[in-house]
């Protein structure tokens, strides 16, 4: 059953009373913002910052001997967890919200945020969907699993009070898609927000069935996994729709949308960011005063790109997010293979829709989602170029064959079968 909206605004403003948050005013500074000479927000960017290095180091255990930014190591979700109530500035957690993600090697990171940095998030969250012609109180279709929304009381709440309904990204067989088409239609949805897998897996029983047609969505918004230019194009026939990529690592304060001349904008006033030799992004929210963590490794690699969006728009472009650092194939000799490696030299193939690459101690599988049903079209042009990176004793590829998922229904594009305590890296 859809969920009754507030008129225009007010289920917004309604939230941020009952949770303590400040959603609008924060969406409302963002519109502002994003327009600004980058001189004023790279002003903005080191005020806030100075603040919370200050507040660091006079509350937080971790920093307390250190003098400035340059100073600071690089910090991983291991340092964290070693030492994690080290990064409170207030031992009491008063105010501040527990969240927890999930990891590549499936160990969940748990930390704690402030509603400050929750009103940005969903902030930025919110600056995506505009990009569709979305208003707010309008209705939004989530297909998503756990790591995107939460199932108790009180998210339902403000999930309602936000005019969202969830539907559950696994499984999808053409039973459930066909309900899920026929809800989104018939529940005139103005946006379909979720898993960029999930919402191409739609996309093709839609393209498959043509029997569906959306005359209220006004555009798709994807999230949580790579959106490769091949689903984009399937989307976009499936639901006669733009469809635009949003990007976040809320733990690093880090939020971008895809802005209607197609690139990505890092919002730049919620954190002060960097990238390191490998193109991994390292941040620190600067809204997160009561868990701190500066200098986050968010394990995420992206391009910058210097030249400026036509769409006038001064927050920085990300030129290409290439993948995740902690999602990597180790061979048999104990040489680690990034997943950028497959990122890059698959993903802008038109005939690979999709892929998973899945690895034990002495094989390597790739499994490609295409039209082209020759393996040894994939298997020559491929696996020379693999083999010559990473040493396997055998080397196969299938199509079309389902893939194996992450427990809260994220796509994993590399998937580790090696036994447990072979593993060589910790994330």
């Amino acid at each position: 059953m859809a969920y009754q909206s507030f008129p225009g605004k007010a289920g917004f403003y309604l939230i941020d009373i009952l949770r303590g948050t400040s959603i609008m005013k924060a969406l409302k500074e963002l519109h502002h913002h994003q327009y600004l000479p980058e001189s004023e927000l790279e002003t903005i960017r080191m005020q806030r910052f100075e603040h919370l290095f200050r507040l660091a180091n006079a509350t937080a255990n971790y920093y307390s001997h250190y003098n400035n930014y340059d100073e600071l190591p690089v910090l991983t979700k291991a340092d964290v967890m070693n030492r994690y109530n080290d990064f409170f500035s207030n031992p009491l957690k008063k105010g501040l919200s527990k969240k927890t993600t999930g990891g590549s090697t499936g160990v969940p990171f748990a930390y704690y945020t402030t509603k400050k940095s929750i009103s940005y998030m969903w902030a930025g969250i919110i600056l995506s969907w505009e990009m569709t012609g979305y208003k707010p109180g309008e209705k939004v279709i989530f297909l998503a699993g756990s790591s995107l929304f939460k199932n108790d009381w009180k998210h339902k709440l403000f999930y309602k009070l936000l005019n969202v309904e969830v539907l559950y990204a696994s499984p999808l067989n053409d039973e459930i898609m066909e309900q899920y088409a026929a809800h989104i239609r018939d529940s005139k949805a103005a946006v379909v927000y979720g898993y960029s897998y999930a919402i191409n897996t739609l996309a093709e029983y839609l393209n498959r069935v043509n029997k569906f047609s959306f005359p209220h969505l006004k555009g798709i918004v994807c999230t949580a996994e790579l959106l490769t230019d091949s689903a984009r194009a399937k989307i976009e026939k499936a639901f006669g729709k733009p469809v635009y990529d949003q990007y976040g690592c809320n733990e690093g304060g880090i939020s971008a949308f895809e802005c209607e001349k197609k690139n990505m904008h890092l919002i730049s006033t919620r954190a002060l960011y960097e990238t390191d030799e490998n193109n991994t992004l390292i941040s620190t929210d600067l809204f997160n005063d009561g868990f701190i963590m500066m200098k986050y490794n968010t394990t995420d690699i992206v391009e910058f790109d210097e030249a400026p969006c036509s769409c006038k728009r001064t927050f920085p472009v990300i030129k290409e997010m290439i993948g995740r650092l902690n999602d990597v194939v180790v061979d048999m000799d104990k040489k680690v293979l990034h997943a950028s490696f497959f990122g890059i030299t698959l993903s802008k193939d038109s005939a690979i829709h999709q892929y998973q690459v899945t690895f034990n101690n002495d094989s390597l599988n790739l499994n490609i989602q295409s039209e082209i049903y020759d393996k040894t079209y994939f298997r020559d042009k491929y696996i020379p170029l693999i083999r010559e990176y990473a040493r396997f004793d055998k080397y196969t590829v299938c199509i079309n064959e389902p893939f194996e998922k992450a427990p809260n229904g994220k796509h994993r594009e590399v998937v580790d079968k090696r036994k447990v305590k072979e593993r060589v890296y910790t994330e």
